[in-house]
């Protein structure tokens, strides 16, 4: 390959130590020549880095893009237990008749309902209480003989998180669907059961 020396740009001889135009040494012009291959590569790299930089960026964000849009994200930010403990709060409630007979007027205090909570991932365990004096039930219709819940307890079966919701299910019957909302959970109560056995209404809980 034909070199050139780096002084004056005469071209130099294979054999030649010096240039025979300006009597520069080859050695030398041979390291100014391997410099400048040098800092061309360099300055092809650096014009590629933003380029990378701009690919990574996308990337990440499509990353994102794709969790926020189909990952479960409480299952991914809330802590495997963070609903365990105690909740209470207030929920008014009839029996499940066709023509409700009776309403249960809970109150905030003190707290009518209880729910001591056990979770284990998605799963929840645990207990639930209502607590609904005589003085606070309202007899709807006449001769129904209706009566208060005296701290009235039960197991929890069938708790399962899901998203921001936490559903479950008592001994009696009675299906709980309750939102999370941080320190809040607040929902509805309903049953199926024939023979006006089962509870339906509204219900607000706070950590205690």
């Amino acid at each position: 390959m034909t070199q050139h020396c780096t002084g004056c740009g005469k071209e130099l001889l294979d054999d030649s130590q010096f240039c025979s135009q300006c009597g520069k040494q080859t050695e030398m012009i041979k390291k100014d020549n391997a410099d400048a291959v040098v800092k061309k590569r360099s300055t092809k790299t650096g014009k590629k880095n933003p380029v990378m930089i701009i690919i990574l960026i996308f990337a990440v964000l499509g990353v994102i893009y794709v969790f926020y849009t189909y990952a479960d994200i409480n299952g991914f930010i809330s802590p495997m237990g963070g609903l365990s403990g105690t909740w209470e709060g207030s929920g008014t409630f009839t029996n499940n008749c066709q023509n409700p007979a009776c309403r249960y007027v809970g109150t905030m205090n003190p707290p009518s309902v209880f729910l001591q909570l056990q979770q284990n991932g998605n799963s929840v365990y645990g207990t639930v209480t209502i607590n609904i004096p005589q003085s606070q039930v309202q007899t709807l219709i006449s001769g129904q003989g209706c009566s208060g819940f005296d701290h009235s307890q039960s197991q929890i079966y069938n708790g399962v998180i899901s998203g921001s919701r936490l559903t479950f299910a008592d001994l009696g019957g009675n299906i709980w669907s309750l939102n999370i909302l941080s320190d809040n959970l607040q929902g509805v109560v309903g049953n199926s059961m024939s023979g006006c056995l089962g509870l339906q209404g509204d219900v607000s809980l706070s950590r205690k």
